[in-house]
C-alpha cells in the first residue's frame, strides 16, 4: 500500500458511518510545526454537528450493547490489525501534524493498538456481583452496564494513542463513542474512523467530529445526550468541563497536567538512571503530562549524575522529525514562544545559555547556581523546581507533587533506587 499520505489532506467528520463536512461553513488549517507548510484541513464543526454525532451514537448504542462482549472484542481486534497494517502511514501523518520524530510516532500507533487490545481482552471479564441481603430470602444482584454515549476529548500530544485509550474500554463495555479531535492534530484521528469502518464496527458506534473546544467541545459536554465525558488536557480545561457538566451531574473522567519529580537515590545505577531521565524528559519534546519535570538528586551522586545527564542532553539530535533525530519541533508556534519566553528569563538571570535558530534549540550550555540546575532543553524554568534533596532523603509530599496539581493528579513519581524504602514520604 502507499505509505505516503497525499497532501494536503482534505479531512471530513465521521458521523453515523458517513464522511461529511457537516454544518461547517469554515475549515481549520493544519500546519506542519517543522516547516509551517499546510498539511491539510478539517471542517470547523458546529454545535449542530456535535448534536448530530451524539444522536447517531445514541441510536446505535442499544444494538451495540446487545451484542455479546466477545463480538465487540472481535471487531476491536480487527481494528488493531488494521492499525498495525497502516502503522507507518498513520505515524507519518502524526509526525507531519504534531512534530514528534517518526520513530516515536510509530510507537504511538503501537501504544494505541496495545490500549485497544487490552480492552478487547477484558471484554470477557465484564462481571457483576451477588451479595447477601439483610432480608431473609433475598439476594442483591449487581450488574455492570454501559454508561451509554461516551464523549472523548483528545489532546494534541498523543492524538492516536489517547483516542485508543478512550475508545477501547468504552466500546468493549457496550458504549458508543463520539471523539473530538484537537484543533492542532485532527488528521491522524480520522484514520481511526476509516479503519473502524473497514473493521466492521457498525455505523454510529464510533463518531469523530472536529472543531473548537469552545463550540463543539462545550456542546458535547453540556448535551443531555452524552452520559460520560473523558478528557485529556490542561487543568484549565478540566475545570471548565467540571463546571459545564455540573448541572446534569454527568460522569467525568479527567487526565490533566502534572509536575512529576524524578528522584535518584544514592544507591541507584547511575547509567540506568541517566538513561531513564533522558527518556522521561525528552520523549515527544517533553510534551507529556507525566514526563520528568524536575529532579531530586541525592547529594552523594548529584555531581556524577548531572555530569552524565548534561553530556547526554547536549548530544541529543534536534531536527526534521521525519529523519533520524531525537527531538523535533514544538507542536506550534505558540508553544515555541512560551518556551522561548522561559529561556529568555533563564538567560536574563544568567543561569543558562541557549542558542535558538529557526525555531530549534541548537546549543545548550548549563550552569549551576547554588543547589539549582536547569537540566532540560524544553521545560518550564522555575527557581527551586530542580534541586538536590537533603542528605536524609526525606521528601516532602508538597515538594514532590506541587500543590497546584496535587488536587487533580495525585502523586506521579519516578524513583530510581535499589531500595524504595529509603524514600520516606511524610
Amino acid at each position: 500500500m502507499n505509505l505516503q499520505p497525499s497532501l494536503p489532506i482534505e479531512g471530513k467528520m465521521y458521523i453515523g458511518g458517513k464522511w461529511t463536512l457537516g454544518r461547517a461553513n469554515r475549515s481549520i488549517s493544519v500546519y506542519s510545526p517543522a516547516t509551517e507548510e499546510l498539511v491539510g484541513t478539517v471542517p470547523e464543526g458546529t454545535a449542530g454537528d456535535a448534536d448530530d454525532a451524539l444522536l447517531a451514537a445514541r441510536a446505535a448504542q442499544p444494538g451495540w450493547a446487545a451484542l455479546p462482549p466477545i463480538e465487540r472484542a472481535r471487531m476491536l481486534r480487527r481494528l488493531c490489525g488494521l492499525l498495525d497494517r497502516d502503522r507507518e502511514m498513520i505515524a507519518r501523518i502524526i509526525t507531519l501534524e504534531q512534530g514528534k520524530p517518526l520513530a516515536q510516532a510509530c510507537g504511538e500507533v503501537g501504544g494505541a493498538i496495545g490500549f485497544i487490545e487490552f480492552a478487547a481482552d477484558s471484554a470477557r471479564r465484564i462481571e457483576g456481583d451477588i451479595v447477601p441481603s439483610d432480608n431473609a430470602g433475598e439476594e442483591i444482584w449487581i450488574r455492570r452496564v454501559p454508561h451509554g454515549v461516551v464523549v472523548g476529548l483528545t489532546a494534541w500530544n498523543y492524538p492516536v494513542a489517547l483516542a485508543g485509550r478512550k475508545l477501547g474500554p468504552a466500546l468493549a463495555a457496550g458504549n458508543t463513542v463520539v471523539l473530538k479531535s484537537h484543533e492542532l492534530t485532527p488528521l491522524s484521528l480520522l484514520e481511526i474512523g476509516r479503519l473502524a469502518a473497514e473493521a466492521g464496527i457498525p455505523a454510529g458506534v464510533l463518531n469523530i467530529v472536529s472543531g473548537t473546544g469552545r463550540e463543539v467541545g462545550d456542546a458535547l459536554v453540556r448535551s443531555p445526550l452524552s452520559d460520560l465525558v473523558t478528557m485529556t488536557g490542561s487543568v484549565r480545561a478540566g475545570r471548565e468541563i467540571f463546571a459545564a457538566a455540573a448541572e446534569s451531574l454527568k460522569v467525568i473522567r479527567l487526565e490533566l497536567g502534572g509536575k512529576a519529580p524524578f528522584i535518584v537515590m544514592d544507591d541507584a545505577d547511575i547509567d540506568a538512571a541517566v538513561d531513564a531521565a533522558i527518556t522521561a524528559r525528552f520523549t515527544n519534546c517533553g510534551q507529556i503530562c507525566t514526563c520528568n519535570e524536575r529532579m531530586y538528586l541525592h547529594t552523594r551522586i548529584a555531581d556524577r549524575f548531572l555530569e552524565a545527564f548534561v553530556s547526554r542532553a547536549a548530544a541529543l539530535i534536534v531536527g526534521d522529525p521525519l529523519g533520524a533525530v531525537d527531538l523535533g519541533p514544538k507542536v506550534s508556534r505558540l508553544e515555541l514562544e512560551k518556551v522561548a519566553a522561559m529561556v529568555n528569563e533563564a538567560q536574563t538571570k544568567g543561569e543558562i545559555r541557549v542558542d535558538i535558530e529557526a525555531g530549534l534549540i541548537t546549543r545548550l550550555l548549563f550552569g549551576m547556581l547554588n543547589s539549582m540546575t536547569v537540566p532540560t532543553k524544553l521545560v518550564e524554568f522555575k527557581r527551586g523546581q530542580v534541586q538536590r534533596i537533603r542528605f536524609d532523603m526525606h521528601v516532602d509530599r508538597q515538594g514532590a507533587t506541587g500543590t497546584m496539581y496535587a488536587e487533580y493528579t495525585g502523586l506521579q513519581l519516578k524513583l530510581t533506587s535499589q531500595l524504595l524504602k529509603k524514600a520516606k514520604l511524610k
